[in-house]
């Protein structure tokens, strides 16, 4: 609302406002929403050295924190430290003001704020793009609680109890071999036998992060 006009470009937009204020509505509602990173500056466009009355030019580069919900992050060491000891293998749960990360081994949850993101910014080794998803058919369950990574900011009674090992097969699998996953997910009780769920395959995915790859070649991720 109130903004002149809007162009579109591959890295982002432009967004065109007559007066100041507009703007930085604009950008107080961006900044309450998602996280983001502002650059600000003026350029002077005009000078009417009578009346002594400048005319400037306001220009605002909002960067918009670049993850989605279920992003598969490898957490640099220092940050996971910083957020309670959380595994360096995380998804994200959702985004809002806050980035909001959970642990799908054990149910513990962490937030980082944008100060924390930009300070060093974290990109996913698996975007939640549904083309990089395999659908799998699970087969069975059972409830399971785990101490894993147990700090003053662990995972809650409440979502360990949550915590189930699932057992699944690829749904491409079927009919062609009999082999079987089981993993712990943090949204197993949610899962029944005969349900299809999403999930990355990690077992035939090579990452560009090195430190990623090395742990996923030596069999270190779930």
């Amino acid at each position: 609302r109130g903004c002149l006009s809007i162009e579109t470009f591959r890295d982002g937009m432009d967004f065109y406002f007559p007066d100041k204020s507009k703007a930085a509505r604009f950008m107080s509602f961006l900044e309450n929403v998602v996280p983001v990173r502002v650059k600000s500056s003026k350029k002077l466009i005009g000078m009417d050295d009578k009346s002594n009355v400048a005319n400037f030019k306001y220009t605002n580069l909002i960067e918009i924190c670049p993850l989605c919900k279920d992003d598969l992050l490898y957490l640099p060491a220092k940050v996971a430290r910083n957020l309670g000891n959380i595994s360096r293998t995380v998804l994200v749960k959702n985004i809002t003001d806050l980035i909001h990360v959970i642990d799908p081994l054990s149910g513990q949850t962490a937030s980082m704020n944008p100060d924390q993101f930009w300070r060093q910014p974290i990109r996913p080794i698996i975007t939640a793009a549904r083309s990089r998803l395999t659908r799998y058919i699970v087969l069975g369950k059972e409830p399971v609680v785990t101490e894993r990574n147990v700090s003053k900011r662990s995972a809650t009674r409440k979502h360990r109890n949550r915590l189930a090992s699932v057992t699944v097969a690829k749904e491409d699998d079927l009919g062609v071999n009999d082999k079987q996953f089981e993993e712990i997910s943090h949204i197993g009780y949610l899962m029944k036998s005969g349900d299809i769920c999403l999930g990355y395959d990690l077992t035939e995915t090579q990452f560009v992060e090195d430190e990623a790859e090395q742990t996923r070649s030596e069999g270190k991720l779930p």
